[in-house]
């Protein structure tokens, strides 16, 4: 089986995930001050489908809230070009999700995550000057289904901002209106229609929701302060619905010409030994992966055998993994003897359909992956395998 871009965000992280570039608010701040007390937070179920917190905010309707729309906010994952590439975005009917621009410009794949499940999705149309993209779903999703308020809020309404900053689990933090009809710049481009509010975003919030107490929604968020401020912008709904809702007003998204990437991110592999097998093979794991996902191809092709390598061309490796992001990374087996140790991977990968291995963008990979010790020392990938009995790939929904 020739090799994948596979690729892991597992375990502990390597450097602090940077503010994404899309949140950032450049203009001076503002003169309006807030008329709440600091803002509150709950948590949900991660990307990734992990353990639900229970919520716990001062505010009983929008616990209630959160409980009911927060399977219709998902997390968006894309190969693009110069932007984020990871954001959020929410349902407004099962088949499409709406989301910021800049979190899948000039995206050559994309999917999101519903309930844990990945979704291939394509983005189908962009307004670059209100900052809203609209994806369609290979296959609809079971989630809540979001709709946009009647009439926008006023100065003073209570509002919170749900989504997944910097890829925590989702996130609701409440706040209060500052201003509607606003107008600001940010990074060099002036933006109409906002909504002010100190329901505060950092990078990930990008492309989701401001509800109002009804859970409707008043607002898509496009930016918020850098470092975390007390206030976050976002398209009100009365620009928002229009635009997102009429695809004869949309325009085709951008194109990616030069070399696209995944989300910015580098993790090393958390494997469930402490052994110094265990260690090691972890870091190669990671230089591997991290390498594809940062488009480090070198770094990633030095962690092959000399068996491998001779079945592949640095050129055309390189060539092959071009395109490729991988996430949602899980260990379902590992074998960690000083002989040949395995690891057997459960993940998500995102490439241009070409390159996927039935012509997808989206595929879900159960690969084993084998490791040989070289005479230095090192463990390198040696062989890569689907489990005896299982499927190697299969598409995303």
């Amino acid at each position: 089986m020739p090799l994948t871009a596979a690729a892991v965000v597992i375990g502990i992280e390597m450097l602090e995930q940077p503010w994404l570039r899309s949140m950032v608010v450049a203009a001076e701040p503002t003169t309006a001050t807030s008329t709440s007390d600091a803002p509150t937070e709950t948590y949900t179920h991660p990307p990734e489908g992990g353990p639900s917190v229970t919520p716990d905010i001062a505010e009983p309707d929008f616990s209630e809230l959160f409980a009911e729309v927060s399977s219709g906010v998902v997390p968006i994952y894309a190969v693009v070009c110069g932007g984020p590439g990871s954001g959020t975005g929410f349902l407004i009917d099962p088949n499409t999700v709406v989301t910021a621009e800049h979190v899948v410009h000039g995206a050559v794949a994309a999917s999101v995550q519903v309930d844990g499940v990945p979704y291939a999705a394509d983005v189908i149309g962009v307004d670059v000057g209100a900052d809203l993209a609209v994806l369609e779903l290979r296959s609809p999703a079971a989630g809540h289904v979001l709709r946009f308020a009647n009439a926008d809020p006023e100065r003073g309404d209570p509002v919170a901002a749900l989504g997944y900053p910097d890829g925590d689990p989702l996130r609701l933090t409440e706040g209060t209106v500052a201003a509607v009809d606003k107008s600001e710049m940010i990074e060099g481009t002036m933006f109409h229609d906002l909504v002010e509010s100190d329901a505060t975003a950092r990078g990930g919030n990008s492309g989701g929701p401001l509800i109002d107490k009804n859970g409707d929604v008043v607002g898509v968020l496009i930016a918020g302060q850098k470092p975390p401020g007390e206030r976050s912008l976002a398209v009100q709904a009365s620009t928002a619905e229009p635009t997102v809702t009429n695809p004869a007003g949309l325009h085709a998204p951008a194109h990616c010409d030069h070399q696209p990437l995944g989300p910015e991110d580098e993790a090393v592999a958390g494997l469930p030994d402490e052994s110094a097998v265990g260690t090691e093979i972890a870091t190669t794991v990671a230089r591997y992966f991290v390498g594809i996902n940062t488009g480090n191809y070198w770094q990633a092709y030095e962690q092959l055998s000399p068996r491998l390598r001779s079945g592949s061309t640095y050129e055309a490796f390189a060539h092959d993994v071009s395109t490729s992001y991988d996430y949602g990374f899980e260990v379902r087996d590992a074998q960690l003897s000083l002989a040949r140790p395995k690891v057997t991977l459960e993940f998500v990968s995102l490439q241009a359909p070409e390159f996927g291995p039935s012509g997808e963008s989206c595929t879900m990979w159960l690969l084993e992956y084998e490791f040989v010790r070289t005479a230095n020392g090192r463990f390198l990938i040696d062989e890569v395998n689907p489990p005896a009995d299982a499927t190697a790939h299969r598409p995303c929904r």
